[in-house]
């Protein structure tokens, strides 16, 4: 058995972060000032995964009316690039720009997005990427539901909620659903059985449902609804670094943010940070501030995010203030520059 290498990039294409988009009332002055606070806040605190909720147009497969399909993501972008391409790139997303060699990033776990066409409900098989889309997100669902049917199987997870254990004779009792089905009651005995035998041989509950947790960050519609633009977001070849819900390695790959952590990211952007984002998981409503549901990206011990960039450009202008931030890290190259 043979294990490829992957080469470094030796071409003039890298993946590019760029920060922050421009806003539509702020001076050009504003918008590097802000991103010199991101910066800042990534040479301290690390990498921070931004929360998106992305509501999936069912329109296609006929239950728009009666179902919504939303996935909470959280993740950092990187778009595929060759140095040509940067500057108007820049002008669309941000004054600074990390770039990245291509075959480091993906050794830290960067992953291309599946992009997953919007379909039409009048040509059924323009309908199956987003079947698909919703079969991962209702598989995850079902999977975290055995998950917890069968951990509450074992004493030692109920002592939590129940301090004197599971008695021989316990039952559970399946309530009634709204379609009249359930509404019976089956001994924990047979129940742990049955599910010990399901996965007797195979990964537990828990991991499945992360590894479709962490597709879930990773499907986004191929085309921009919004403003009209067919394959714009395909376009971006966009990569990923993602986090929460599952381990590497018998760690988290991301954390929460600390109160202080918090605070230093809201006061970079109040208007954006402390926005409520509501979502849906099953039949549970969920909410929470932006600032709340983003996690910093932690794979291992000694990740330090800045030493996987390969070079920072910018305006020539901004040189001297990168400088003051991450000192001689990192080489700094004024925008346009090709190469690092």
């Amino acid at each position: 058995m043979t294990t490829e290498t992957i080469k470094p990039t030796l071409d003039n294409r890298r993946f590019f972060h760029s920060f922050p988009r421009p806003k539509k009332k702020d001076h050009p002055s504003a918008t590097l000032d802000r991103g010199l606070r991101i910066l800042k806040l990534m040479r301290d605190t690390g990498l921070i995964l931004a929360p998106e909720v992305v509501d999936w147009d069912l329109t296609s497969l006929g239950v728009a009316e009666k179902e919504k399909l939303q996935f909470l993501q959280r993740r950092a972008c990187f778009t595929e690039l060759s140095f040509d391409e940067l500057p108007q790139h820049a002008e669309t997303f941000g004054p600074i720009s990390l770039a990245f060699d291509i075959t480091r990033l993906r050794l830290s776990g960067a992953v291309p997005v599946n992009y997953v066409p919007q379909g039409s409900a009048d040509n059924p098989a323009s309908a199956l990427p987003t079947l698909f889309a919703r079969g991962v997100y209702h598989t995850q669902l079902v999977l975290g539901k055995l998950r917890d049917i069968h951990r509450n199987c074992y004493p030692e997870h109920v002592k939590s909620f129940a301090p004197n254990g599971i008695s021989p004779d316990a039952k559970f009792h399946f309530p009634k659903t709204s379609d009249g089905n359930g509404g019976v009651e089956v001994p924990i005995s047979h129940v742990k059985a049955l599910l010990d035998n399901v996965t007797f041989g195979s990964i537990p509950f828990d991991h499945s449902e992360a590894v479709l947790g962490a597709l879930l960050n990773l499907y986004y519609p191929t085309d921009n609804a919004r403003h009209g633009e067919t394959l714009a977001y395909y376009r971006q070849r966009e990569w990923r670094l993602f986090g929460g819900g599952f381990n590497l390695n018998g760690r988290p790959t991301a954390s929460p943010l600390t109160g202080p952590q918090r605070t230093e990211l809201e006061a970079i952007d109040p208007h954006f940070w402390q926005r409520t984002e509501r979502y849906r998981v099953g039949l549970e409503e969920h909410s929470g501030t932006r600032s709340e549901l983003a996690l910093r990206y932690t794979p291992s011990d000694r990740f330090d995010f800045l030493e996987l960039v390969e070079a920072i450009y910018a305006p020539p202008g901004a040189i001297d203030k990168i400088k003051e931030v991450v000192g001689t890290k990192v080489p700094i190259h004024p925008i346009g520059h090709v190469g690092a």
